[in-house]
């Protein structure tokens, strides 16, 4: 998939869910947006649509995370478009036995290194390390050229 490089690459994080509000770590588990989530989803898709008219061409690319469809449904109507690609290299990082569990309980665990650098490479059980996730968005970024 080639991109135009006149284009900006535009993220957009998926809206609130009840996990992200009671601070719980989503991860790979799938959660729906909930009200303040549908609101943010609507209100980013609405101005997304207004700078879009600058743009003659843009593909539209998905984690396939619920929450994040949820969010994109909003675009493609804002867009009046429905065609997107679903990419899993774009997902939010998985936090393996974490998720579901609250974050300020891994970040007082005795298993989650203190020093930033040694987060970067720490991986839970079962999921990601900083490492992973930005090994897969560069593999991501480097099929867009």
């Amino acid at each position: 998939m080639a991109i135009d490089p006149q284009f900006p690459i535009v993220f957009i994080r998926h809206g609130e869910t009840d996990w992200n509000k009671q601070g719980l770590i989503q991860g790979s588990i799938d959660t729906d947006l909930n009200a303040q989530g549908h609101a943010q989803a609507k209100a980013v898709a609405a101005l997304l649509a207004l700078r879009a008219q600058e743009w003659a061409d843009f593909q539209i690319i998905v984690s396939p995370q619920r929450r994040a469809r949820q969010t994109a449904g909003y675009v493609f109507a804002a867009l009046s478009r429905s065609d997107h690609e679903i990419d899993h290299r774009v997902r939010e990082l998985g936090f393996g036995i974490w998720e579901g569990k609250p974050f300020w309980e891994l970040k007082d665990s005795p298993i989650y290194p203190a020093d930033p650098e040694g987060r970067f490479f720490w991986r839970p059980e079962g999921g990601e390390s900083y490492e992973d996730g930005v090994a897969r968005i560069t593999e991501w970024r480097a099929a867009l050229t």
